[in-house]
């Protein structure tokens, strides 16, 4: 949720992924190919690296000074994500895959 905040506060829109084969042909391009990725943290070594990128991250950069500018979140509330993002990188069960959506577009 506070992600979702934060970047629609910046007049970003958290879900373009979902909306950009849309926004494409919208755009008037006459071919508009799209595929798929992902990305995959499951192994001890990928769970720690994403889970303490974003552990650092809700600390230690704009996000932090953003939300807390905005009375989005309390110092502690942010620590207590960044400990919950750690917690998950520790666990053998864990896992978190991000979809990505590609598209090629031809005038």
């Amino acid at each position: 949720r506070l992600y979702r905040i934060l970047a629609k506060e910046k007049n970003a829109e958290p879900d373009a992924g979902r909306m950009v084969f849309s926004w494409a042909r919208k755009a008037g391009f006459s071919s508009v190919e799209a595929s798929s990725d992902t990305w995959c943290y499951a192994t001890d070594e990928t769970r720690k690296w994403w889970g303490g990128l974003w552990a650092d991250r809700i600390l230690k950069t704009a996000i932090a000074r953003q939300a807390l500018a905005g009375g989005h979140a309390t110092q502690a509330e942010l620590e207590a994500i960044s400990d919950a993002w750690r917690a998950w990188s520790e666990d053998p069960d864990a896992w978190f895959t991000v979809p990505h959506g590609e598209i090629i577009c031809r005038p």
